[in-house]
C-alpha cells in the first residue's frame, strides 16, 4: 500500500458511522413520521394528539375534547380522560410520562386499562409531536393532582412537578410547532374542522369543540353526533335528491361469535343510503382511521352488497333467469356509505396487542462548496490555493434501517411483553485523506464504509396485588451484532485516479490494538504476544531460562462488546413498606487490563506474589520460568506484552437495593404525602473474573473500549431520600 493510501486507511474508521438516538432521528427526517413537513404535515400534529384522546373515548374513559387554535398558532388539546400516567416507569427510573413524550415507541398507556381498540399510533405520535415542536407543556389531572412537565424540541425543560389539585381526571397537551422544521406554521380551520368533525361522527355521543382565537371573536364550532355513522351518511348526502324509500340511513352493525378464533374477532357496522346521482361515495374506516386505499372490510362489503342485491332480485323475480347478474358499479351507482371496523381480543385472554413496522432511509449530503475550487485570503492579502482538491463522485452518506416490533399485554394487564427486531445498514460515509502530492492539493475526500448493525430487544414483565402485598417483576433482555461488510468499495479511486485498496484500519495503544477489517466486528481487538518457535509454542532461552516479547506477534483478543445483556426488576410493597431489587447481567465480550500487566511487573499484585512463592510464572499448561521477578520486569510494563491479560467480562452484579416506606397521610392531614428510603447502589459483585469493572470504560468513542489502563475501581454509593407529595 502506498503512503497516501495508509493515511487514508490511519483516517477513516467506526467514529465516521452515525447513529441517531432518541428523537433526534425524527427531527432530522420529520417525513419520515409525519408525511412531509408542509402544512399537510404541521396538521398532522394535531391529529396525533386527538387520536390519542379518541383511544380514551373508544376505552369508554372520555366524553369531551376541545381543541383551540391560540392567537400564536401554538395548539392546545384538552381531554377528559384518565390522564397519561405520572408513576415512576418501571424500567426507564423516571415518569411514565416523561418516557411517553420522550421516547419513540413507548406507549400503550402502561398501568391502565389496556384498549380494546386504538387507532393512534401508540407511543409514536405524541414523542413526535414533542420533537417537532420548539416548545411542550403537558399537564395530567388524575389521582387528585395537576401534574406538569415542560420539553423543548424533544428535551425535558422542566420536571414534572405538582401544580395544583383537581377533582377531573384527563390531559392537556400545548404545543407550539418549529418554525425551524416547517414551511409554514398556520393553521388552517377549515381543515382541522373536516377531520374533527370526521372524528365525531365516527365516535358516537363524543364531543368535540374546535375554537379559533385568531379572529377578534373566537370562532368555535362544536361537533356531537347521537347517531354517529348514520349521521355521517346524511352528511354526505344533505342536498342531494334521495328517494323517499331511502329517506332514513340503513345501518347494521355486528361482532363476531364469542368463540371465534383470534384472527376472526372483530366488530364492524355500516351505513348507506342512495341518492338519485351516479357517482359512489364510501368511505372505510379501521380502527377510527381513514383507510383510502380500501381493504378487506371494504372488499368485503362490496361483495357482500353486490351478492345480496342480487340474491333479493333474483328471488323477487326482479331478474329473470336468462338476465346477467347486477354488477358492482350498478348497485353502489348513487350509493353513500360509511364503513367502520374494529378488532376484539379480550375472549383470547389479549388485553392489549400492536404489532409495529418501520422502515427509514436517512441521507447525509455532503457539505457544502467541496465540490469547488476555494481561494483562501490570508493575512496581509495573500491569496492561497485551496488544501482541499475539489470532491467529485460524492454521494451522500445513507443509513437505511427497520424494525418490527410487537407490544402485547395478557390476563388483564398482569403479564406484559415488548419485543423489538432491528437491522440497521450504513454506507457511503464521506472522510478525508492524504492528497497524492502530484495532485497539488494536501488533502481529498472519499466515500467508504458499509456496516450492518442488527439485534434483539425484548422485556417480559408481570405484575399482581394480593390484599396488601403487591408484586412486579420485568425481565429485559438485548442483544446487538455488528459487521463490517466493506472498507473501500472495490474501484474506488482517488482523486489522481488511482485505485484506493484499504484492507484494514488499525488503532494502536502500545500492545493493544483495535481492527476494523472486511467481515469483522467493531469492537475486534488483538494484543502482542510472546516469542513462539517454529512449533508455535512459546520459546524459553534455555541461557537465560526467560521469554521475550515479539511486538510483530498480535494475537486475536476477543471483541469488547457484550453478547447479551439482561436485566431483572423486583418491586414488593405491604403495608406502605416498598423494596426494590435490580440485578445486571452481562454475558460476553473481553478485555485487556494494563493495569494488572503494571501491578505484576512492580510485584505490587497477589498474583506476583503468587507466582514467587509457586516458583516461578506458568506461561502455559506444560511451561513455566521460575524466575517470576525477571519474568514480570521483562514484559509486564502494560504496553509490551498483553496475551497474558485478556479476560471474560462476564458479570452479575446487584446494581441496585432499595428500601423505602410510605409515611401515613394522615399524619399530615392528608395534605402531604412522603416517602423516605435506603438506597445502595452497585452493592454487590455477584460474578466477576476480570481485575477490574467492565462496566467502566476508558473512552467514550470507538476505539480503547475494554482497555483497563488505570481505570478508577467502581464505587458501591448509599444514600438517603425522602420524596414529597402535594
Amino acid at each position: 500500500m502506498s503512503e497516501e493510501q495508509i493515511s487514508a486507511a490511519q483516517e477513516y474508521g467506526a467514529d465516521q458511522i452515525q447513529i441517531l438516538e432518541g428523537l433526534e432521528a425524527v427531527r432530522k427526517r420529520p417525513g419520515m413520521y409525519i408525511g412531509s413537513t408542509s402544512s399537510k404535515g404541521l396538521h398532522h400534529l394535531v391529529y396525533e394528539i386527538v387520536d390519542n384522546s379518541v383511544d380514551e373515548a373508544m376505552a369508554g374513559f372520555c366524553t369531551e375534547i376541545q381543541v383551540t387554535v391560540h392567537a400564536d398558532n401554538s395548539i392546545t388539546v384538552v381531554d377528559n380522560g384518565r390522564g397519561i400516567p405520572v408513576d415512576e416507569h418501571p424500567i426507564k427510573k423516571i415518569p411514565t410520562l416523561e418516557v411517553v413524550m420522550t421516547i419513540l415507541h413507548a406507549g400503550g398507556k402502561f398501568d391502565n386499562s389496556a384498549y380494546k381498540v386504538s387507532g393512534g399510533l401508540h407511543g409514536v405520535g405524541i414523542s413526535v409531536v414533542n420533537a417537532l415542536s420548539k416548545r411542550v407543556v403537558v399537564q395530567v389531572r388524575r389521582d387528585g393532582n395537576t401534574y406538569e412537565m415542560e420539553f423543548s424540541r424533544g428535551k425535558t425543560v422542566k420536571k414534572m412537578e405538582v401544580v395544583g389539585t383537581s377533582d377531573s381526571t384527563g390531559t392537556t397537551v400545548n404545543f407550539w410547532p418549529d418554525d425551524e422544521i416547517f414551511e409554514t406554521c398556520v393553521y388552517d380551520f377549515d381543515t382541522l374542522h373536516n377531520r374533527l368533525q370526521e372524528t365525531a361522527f365516527l365516535n358516537k355521543n363524543l364531543k368535540i369543540v374546535l375554537t379559533d382565537e385568531r379572529e377578534a371573536t373566537p370562532h368555535v364550532e362544536e361537533f356531537c353526533y347521537e347517531g354517529g355513522i348514520i349521521d355521517f351518511v346524511k352528511f354526505l348526502n344533505d342536498g342531494k335528491d334521495v328517494p323517499e324509500a331511502f329517506k332514513e340511513p340503513i345501518y347494521i352493525e355486528g361482532k363476531s361469535d364469542p368463540d371465534a378464533p383470534v384472527t376472526k374477532m372483530g366488530e364492524v357496522e355500516v351505513s348507506l343510503q342512495w341518492n338519485a346521482g351516479y357517482g359512489e361515495n364510501v368511505m372505510s374506516f379501521a380502527n377510527d382511521i381513514y383507510t383510502p386505499e380500501g381493504g378487506m372490510h371494504l372488499e368485503g362489503f362490496r361483495t357482500a352488497l353486490t351478492r345480496v342485491i342480487n340474491d333479493y332480485a333474483r328471488k323477487q323475480n326482479l331478474l329473470k333467469e336468462k338476465d346477467a347478474n347486477l354488477s358492482g358499479d350498478d348497485v353502489r351507482e348513487g350509493l353513500s356509505a360509511v364503513i367502520s371496523s374494529m378488532a376484539d381480543l379480550s375472549k383470547a385472554g389479549i388485553s392489549f396487542l400492536k404489532v409495529r413496522a418501520s422502515y427509514a432511509e436517512v441521507g447525509n449530503a455532503p457539505q457544502r462548496f467541496i465540490t469547488g475550487v476555494n481561494t483562501p485570503l490570508q493575512t496581509g492579502g495573500i491569496v492561497s490555493s485551496d488544501s482541499y482538491a475539489p470532491a467529485v463522485n460524492l454521494t451522500p452518506e445513507r443509513t437505511k434501517s427497520f424494525e418490527v416490533g410487537l407490544n402485547a399485554k395478557f390476563l388483564g394487564n398482569k403479564i406484559w411483553t415488548d419485543v423489538t427486531y432491528y437491522n440497521t445498514n450504513t454506507y457511503n460515509q464521506l472522510f478525508s485523506y492524504d492528497a497524492p502530492p502530484s495532485t497539488g492539493y494536501k488533502r481529498a475526500y472519499i466515500n467508504a464504509g458499509k456496516v450492518n448493525n442488527w439485534g434483539i430487544e425484548a422485556v417480559v414483565g408481570y405484575k399482581n396485588k394480593w390484599r396488601d402485598f403487591s408484586w412486579s417483576t420485568n425481565v429485559n433482555f438485548s442483544m446487538n451484532r455488528n459487521e463490517v461488510k466493506e472498507l473501500v468499495p472495490e474501484g474506488t479511486r482517488d482523486v489522481a485516479g488511482n485505485l484506493v485498496t484499504v484492507d484494514e484500519v488499525n488503532m494502536d495503544y502500545g500492545g493493544y490494538r483495535m481492527k476494523v477489517k472486511k467481515g469483522g466486528s467493531i469492537g475486534d481487538f488483538y494484543v502482542t504476544g510472546l516469542k513462539t518457535d517454529d512449533q508455535g509454542r512459546i520459546y524459553v532461552d534455555p541461557n537465560t531460562n526467560t521469554v521475550t516479547t515479539d511486538p510483530n506477534t498480535w494475537l486475536y483478543g476477543g471483541n469488547t462488546e457484550a453478547r447479551f445483556r439482561l436485566g431483572w426488576n423486583n418491586r414488593f410493597s405491604y403495608k406502605g413498606v416498598n423494596l426494590g431489587v435490580l440485578f445486571d447481567a452481562r454475558i460476553g465480550g473481553q478485555g485487556v487490563s494494563a493495569t494488572q500487566a503494571l501491578m505484576d511487573r512492580w510485584g505490587a499484585s497477589q498474583d506476583s506474589a503468587d507466582a514467587r512463592e509457586n516458583g516461578g510464572v506458568w506461561i502455559s499448561e506444560d511451561q513455566k520460568v521460575p524466575d517470576a521477578r525477571v519474568f514480570y520486569a521483562n514484559n509486564g510494563n502494560g504496553l509490551s506484552m498483553l496475551s497474558h491479560y485478556v479476560y471474560s467480562m462476564t458479570n452479575v452484579r446487584l446494581r441496585e437495593l432499595t428500601l423505602g416506606y410510605d409515611l401515613p397521610s394522615r399524619w399530615f392531614n392528608d395534605k402531604i404525602g412522603m416517602t423516605v428510603s435506603l438506597v445502595g447502589r452497585n452493592l454487590w459483585m455477584i460474578y466477576n473474573k476480570a481485575p477490574f469493572d467492565p462496566e467502566i470504560t476508558a473512552s467514550t468513542g470507538t476505539y480503547y473500549q475494554g482497555l483497563d489502563y488505570f481505570m478508577q475501581p467502581s464505587a458501591r454509593t448509599i444514600g438517603f431520600s425522602v420524596r414529597l407529595q402535594f
